[in-house]
């Protein structure tokens, strides 16, 4: 199984359909997606999240549209 993401990435939100979180949100990969997880831990704004690893992108990666 290949990994989008490894423990410790900065990383940028990009679903917009959160109530709390917004669109372009940053967060560090606590614990990626493994062959048992499919939903990665984030840690954002002093929170932990779990989400499904398609929400994001490398936060180096991320470009805003407008």
């Amino acid at each position: 199984m290949e990994r989008k993401f490894e423990t410790g990435d900065l990383v940028t939100l990009t679903n917009p359909d959160y109530r709390d979180l917004k669109k372009g949100t940053l967060g560090i990969v606590l614990d990626p997606v493994t062959q048992w997880k499919v939903m990665m831990t984030v840690h954002i704004d002093g929170g932990v999240w779990s989400f499904h690893e398609r929400e994001f992108v490398h936060t180096r990666n991320y470009k805003e549209k407008k």
